[in-house]
């Protein structure tokens, strides 16, 4: 019913059905992996108003939305670099990374249920860039606050900087971090 494929490696469709509604595929050599493709195999049709939802899970670790395809998008392509837990930069590591297998679990639900599932986890993932960002901005202000601040008592002659000023700024740094997170990340 379902192919997979791992960039660089051949087509696997050896799928293991785990219900009438969920089967998985286990993917070896997993940190090796940067992306996957799943798709529907020819003359597959998914009964109509479903979905498969695609979930990935690395060892001891729960299931995690990739993504779905559905009859109207037949196949996906998912990137894993970003989601790779790290690994001990020893030999252990190095093993446990060689020999780490995850399973791809691929769940056929009504359409609505996976697309909420989907929107949910684009949610969680804004606020989590979100928060990083606020973090970051935040960080990057207090050194800036700090830095000019060590100026702003100098000896007679040297350069003044007006901390009222600067802290105008930081009020409207904040600000606007706060109304639109992403400023940052945006080129302009």
């Amino acid at each position: 019913m379902f192919g997979c494929i791992c960039s660089g490696r051949p087509v696997q469709t050896n799928l293991q059905i785990v219900s009438d509604t969920e089967a998985l595929f286990l993917l070896p050599n997993a940190h090796a992996i940067n992306h996957i493709v799943v798709f529907l195999l020819p003359e597959t049709i998914l009964p109509p108003n479903t979905a498969a939802a695609i979930h990935y899970s690395w060892p001891g670790k729960p299931f995690q939305l990739l993504g779905s395809i559905s009859n109207s998008k037949p196949s996906a392509i998912f990137q894993l670099s970003g989601v790779k837990p790290q690994f001990h930069n020893d030999i252990n590591g190095e093993e446990a990374a060689a020999t780490t297998t995850i399973q791809l679990g691929i769940a056929v639900q009504p359409e609505s249920i996976v697309q909420e599932q989907i929107a949910a986890n684009h949610a969680g993932r804004s606020s989590q860039q979100m928060t990083k960002t606020v973090v970051l901005a935040r960080k990057i202000i207090q050194h800036a606050f700090n830095y000019v601040q060590s100026f702003s008592q100098g000896p007679a002659g040297q350069e003044v900087v007006q901390l009222r000023a600067f802290k105008e700024w930081w009020n409207k740094f904040e600000s606007k971090m706060v109304n639109d997170p992403g400023f940052l990340e945006r080129e302009e």
